[in-house]
């Protein structure tokens, strides 16, 4: 720790634990010169504040700087009620004209590092501008790390002593800031100034390498052969956007900065290119531990310190990986399943980062969260433990001499009852346990699976615990500030790569203008109007009856948020929200306007899908509840039976991962498929759904996404098809083509067999029929007639609608498609075949998918 840091000691923290209780009373019988345990509080926070180096300034913004709308203070959670400085969501300006403006002095001449202590909402609000005294504006921020204040580097200077003007400036909305620190120490400040006990969330990292490489890669220390794969072409290339590293004459390694981590969660996404060995490595700058996966065409091996296991890890195929560092352990999973554990370590504590020591990879989605834990071994740490009322439990005294490389003793005994750890607020994960007869690692499910019965002598305990919070996608937030939404198919250039554009020879080719779409309307929207009429005026939302009805351009089928602001313009006012709709098919209709108060004020309303039960809320009432059905479909309304209504701020957080299901986004890399033919992500290039989607090139043979995940045995699988593009040029005729999605795909098939169970196939057999076959046989047909909902029509744009929806479900012994909401053909099956895992794909086609959902029904 050195001294630019508010150090938090907590003892959930490795190095931080509890001194042993001091002996008490003798007990009698076999646990003489034992101490009796008792039951124990909580863990206690002490925050410890440690005067700054008199070489770092820091700027308090919210009460030194001053602000050029649209930045204003706010307080934005979690501050503990602290003052920030926001541009807050829906409030940029055309011009980008916003700006923060302060003074910074510092004492002394030399080399500053700046850095902003922030908080970004998403991928699209994670950045600012910094213009230090004349020199040029620089971006800062572009990081992965959201809902969660955190610093990030803003530049580093070489300043004379005195006052320099500092402009921070508009680039994105939906961002805040708070402090900006001037340091020549070159590290992560840590916590922030005056910030209270519990209010320092966990440290965090996040890298999803959604840049160019002009921006360069300011958090990582790089040795070896490292590079974002990029192209300025707008046709893409495979594994775009990603950080691809080759073993040459030396190992590659790539080092996070700033970052010392006692325990953590690292996670990243990983494709093999050629037989070799990747992996990580954590502990840097103590002892050093090293996750090595060894690959070849044939088999792969995950070896950690003195543990291996098998895994079924490809070549050309991506994966995600997990390792869990804490304590005396480190866990490997790959794709979900554990395939290695050793539990010898030290306890530990460094830097991690990525490695290649023969080979090549690519990389992508770093991730890394801090883990709390606690652990008991008598001697560096013990645990409050909470005991059952008839609780006879022993602490033997433990003490090794140094160099000691003993055997671990028993340290707790009992005779009656159980113990357990104090689980307080905290969210357990997982319990590692080491007696004299055995080790295991319990897996958190309730509160009775952490409790430790009398008859076990235990060695030593830890306790891992986790952030409760679930991965969102999110569908908005609109905030109705404009009639249009901006489609820009472009990415963040910095200004010498735009100067390198224009010069290119293909400069006709790689030129890049932004586009919009209506939020809402008909056609590409992100709300399309059914009935009735709606608009946008005045910065909301407005929707009148008789009988108005607003859909979402995105289904949502499976666990999700949505929250907004509702206006009732009259008492006589009738509202609602109809999820899970599927065309004709009613959905579940959520009747809101007996619940919001009959005045004209606003009012936040919370709906909130969590397996069978839907939850609602407005303003800080009491949640109301109801049972729900599992979903056939996922179109999402807004229904106004009479009267008037405006809406804003709408959100949709569509929860990416659940126990029986999940939703491919494609904004980020999909690790839940197995790929063959050729794909190409196009996701995290850019703000909204255009670019969020994986294309199939497939002019020639075939291309499926099969899923890994086995789900089963009724299953559903939705997705959203567009047409696949190739971009020519802004000088040339055409400048682009469309081509047509035929011979959409959509496959089930059982865990332990290769064999396609059913198999739909769309715009088939020349354009003219839906087909579904079982087990290789066709058993059902729909022509595509003039009354399908797919039409083709040829030209330009080949289909309409261009946008289109389709949905599989096997219920029992019923296979039913639906496209755009609209039931296109139904089969019986007398023996219905066993499914548990799906996929999609085409042959002799180009179709761009996105927004896959795969979940059990029932």
């Amino acid at each position: 720790m050195t001294t630019l840091r508010c150090i938090f000691v907590s003892l959930l923290l490795a190095g931080c634990a509890r001194e042993p209780e001091p002996a008490g009373p003798v007990a009698a019988d076999d646990h003489a010169g034992a101490t009796p345990l008792r039951p124990g509080r909580g863990i206690d926070v002490v925050a410890k504040s440690v005067p700054l180096s008199l070489n770092a300034v820091i700027l308090e913004l919210p009460d030194v700087a001053k602000f050029a709308s649209p930045f204003t203070t706010a307080t934005v959670p979690p501050t503990g009620g602290r003052l920030a400085v926001e541009l807050p969501a829906g409030s940029e300006t055309e011009a980008l004209s916003g700006s923060i403006a302060a003074t910074l002095r510092v004492p002394h001449a030399g080399t500053y590092h700046l850095w902003a202590h922030v908080y970004w909402r998403d991928e699209c609000s994670n950045s600012m501008g910094l213009q230090l005294g004349n020199a040029m504006a620089r971006t800062f921020g572009q990081d992965q790390i959201f809902d969660s204040w955190h610093w990030v580097r803003a530049g580093t200077f070489e300043l004379a002593p005195g006052s320099h003007n500092v402009r921070l400036l508009e680039r994105e909305d939906g961002v805040a800031i708070d402090y900006l620190l001037a340091t020549m120490l070159d590290y992560e400040p840590g916590t922030a100034p005056r910030a209270g006990p519990g209010q320092q969330a966990p440290q965090r990292f996040a890298d999803a390498f959604l840049r160019s490489p002009g921006h360069g890669h300011d958090d990582w220390t790089l040795e070896g052969d490292w590079k974002i794969d990029f192209t300025f072409d707008p046709n893409w290339v495979p594994n775009q956007f990603a950080l691809v590293g080759r073993a040459t004459t030396t190992p590659a390694t790539a080092l996070i900065k700033d970052h010392d981590w006692s325990g953590c969660r690292l996670a990243f996404s990983v494709l093999p290119l050629e037989p070799g060995t990747f992996g990580a490595v954590l502990d840097v700058g103590s002892d050093a531990v090293h996750v090595r996966i060894d690959v070849d065409h044939e088999s792969s091996r995950v070896r950690v310190g003195r543990a291996e296991g098998t895994a079924a890890i490809e070549i050309d195929q991506w994966h995600r990986v997990e390792i869990f560092r804490w304590a005396w352990l480190v866990e490997v999973l790959v794709d979900g399943e554990t395939v290695c554990r050793d539990t010898s370590l030290s306890l530990g504590g460094g830097s991690v980062g990525l490695a290649i020591d023969e080979g090549a990879a690519v990389f992508d989605d770093v991730e890394v969260d801090g883990i709390a834990w606690e652990f008991d071994d008598g001697e560096h740490g013990t645990i409050a433990w909470q005991l059952s009322k008839d609780a006879e439990w022993y602490r033997a005294d433990v003490e090794h001499p140094t160099g000691d490389t003993a055997q671990p003793q028993a340290v707790l005994s009992g005779r009656k009852g159980w113990i357990a750890p104090n689980l307080e607020d905290r969210t357990p994960a997982a319990m590692f346990v080491e007696s004299t007869e055995d080790d295991r690692l319990i897996q958190y499910d309730n509160a009775e699976s952490f409790r430790l019965h009398s008859g076990t002598e235990l060695q030593r305990v830890a306790v891992r615990y986790r952030d409760p919070r679930p991965a969102f996608y999110r569908i908005g937030p609109f905030h109705f500030t404009s009639r249009s939404l901006p489609d820009p198919d472009y990415l963040d250039f910095t200004e010498e790569e735009m100067t390198a554009m224009k010069a290119a020879p293909d400069a006709a080719k790689i030129k890049r203008k932004p586009r919009t779409y209506p939020v809402v309307g008909s056609g590409k929207t992100a709300w399309p109007v059914e009935r009735g009429s709606w608009w946008v005026a005045n910065g909301v939302l407005t929707g009148r009856g008789p009988d108005a009805v607003l859909r979402s351009a995105q289904d949502v089928i499976g666990p999700f948020e949505m929250s907004f602001r509702l206006r009732l313009k009259s008492a006589e006012t009738q509202f609602g929200v109809e999820i899970y709709g599927q065309g004709d098919t009613r959905g579940v209709l959520v009747d809101l306007h007996d619940m919001t108060p009959k005045d004209t004020a606003w009012h936040n309303v919370l709906l909130r899908v969590v397996g069978h039960e839907l939850s609602m809320r407005i303003d800080a009432g009491t949640s109301q509840t109801i049972a729900i059905p599992s979903p056939v479909g996922g179109q999402l309304r807004l229904q106004i039976p009479q009267g008037q209504i405006e809406l804003d701020d709408i959100e949709i957080r569509l929860q990416r991962d659940w126990a029986n299901g999940f939703t491919s986004t494609f904004d980020r890399r999909e690790t839940v498929w197995r790929r063959s033919g050729t794909w190409i992500d196009h996701g995290g290039i850019s703000c909204v759904l255009a670019s969020s989607w994986v294309s199939l090139k497939a002019e020639e043979g075939e291309g499926f996404l099969r899923s890994k995940r086995v789900i089963g045995p009724n299953l559903l699988v939705a997705f959203d098809i567009e047409e696949n593009s190739d971009w020519f040029g802004w000088d040339t005729a055409p400048s682009h083509v469309h081509h047509p999605f035929d011979n959409v795909c959509i496959i089930l098939n059982g865990a332990d067999s290769a064999d396609e169970m059913y198999r739909l196939e769309v715009n088939a057999r020349n354009r003219e029929e839906t087909v579904l076959y079982r087990r290789g046989r066709k058993v059902a047909v729909t022509a595509q007639d003039n009354s399908f909902p797919i039409r083709h029509k040829g030209g330009h744009a080949p289909y309409a609608p261009r946008r289109n929806r389709i949905t599989l479900i096997k219920l029992d012994g019923t296979v039913t498609a639906y496209i755009n909401g609209k039931q296109v053909l139904s089969y019986i099956d007398s023996e219905p075949l066993p499914v548990d895992r799906g996929g999609i794909g085409g042959y002799a086609t180009s179709i761009n998918f996105s927004h896959v959902t795969m979940r059990g029904i029932d």
